[in-house]
């Protein structure tokens, strides 16, 4: 059976306002997803639901194969995947450990770190909370490398992320896709259009639009008529 995360008939809602509904997807692995929406529509719930952090209303997420819930990955904005007084080489461990890896097994996932990303000689010994935002981004997507997530969903990917650090970035996330489904909520054009091979556009609760590889040009025009004219395209 192949890895992939079904999504039944989801339906979420806070204080009687309806969050999400009738959404039905698939990811699969070896491809990146990406949800798109303008902040408040929805896009953080999803990604909870998904990695079991919230609980829908109506509706299931099933994991198929071997990508189960504990091997599901979240990663929020900024440094709140991470223990901000303590050292990116102590975090990684602490996560590699909770998420019940040998030693050794824990060694050779620092070690792939040490070979996708180009900062960790740089930064492994650096406390949390001395960090650049766009490093500590990077610091929580290492940790679901060591971890050896089997879904990685990341909110707002690039955010605080220079130019140099997002070709870095995009370079790991298609080299980490082969044998993972990541799943990524983001309104930057350019990194969207670059990496994604499915692209989910939310409106009003629903996935109102599907589709593959746009270019930058296409993307653009696209949200503009579904978020700026009101026409759900």
């Amino acid at each position: 059976m192949n890895n992939q995360i079904c999504i039944e008939n989801l339906k979420r809602s806070y204080s009687r306002k309806i969050v999400l509904k009738d959404i039905n997807l698939t990811f699969k692995e070896g491809t990146i997803s990406t949800i798109i929406a303008p902040n408040g529509e929805g896009k953080t719930t999803l990604l909870s639901v998904i990695a079991d952090f919230v609980y829908p209303d109506q509706g299931q997420v099933r994991y198929e194969g071997i990508c189960e819930k504990r091997n599901t990955v979240l990663l929020l904005s900024g440094d709140r995947n991470l223990y901000v007084k303590n050292t990116v080489q102590e975090n990684l461990k602490f996560f590699a450990v909770l998420s019940g890896m040998t030693k050794q097994q824990t060694l050779e996932g620092l070690e792939s770190c040490r070979k996708l990303f180009p900062i960790y000689d740089k930064i492994q010994h650096k406390v949390i909370e001395e960090l650049s935002f766009g490093q500590k981004r990077l610091v929580s997507i290492m940790s679901a490398v060591v971890m050896d997530a089997k879904c990685i969903m990341i909110d707002e990917a690039s955010e605080g992320l220079d130019i140099a650090n997002i070709e870095v970035l995009k370079s790991i996330l298609q080299t980490i896709k082969k044998e993972r489904i990541i799943i990524m909520a983001s309104q930057d054009s350019s990194f969207i259009t670059d990496l994604s091979d499915q692209l989910h556009f939310l409106k009003d609760g629903r996935i109102v639009k599907s589709c593959e590889s746009l270019t930058p040009e296409k993307f653009i025009a696209l949200y503009k008529n579904l978020y700026m004219n009101g026409v759900d395209g």
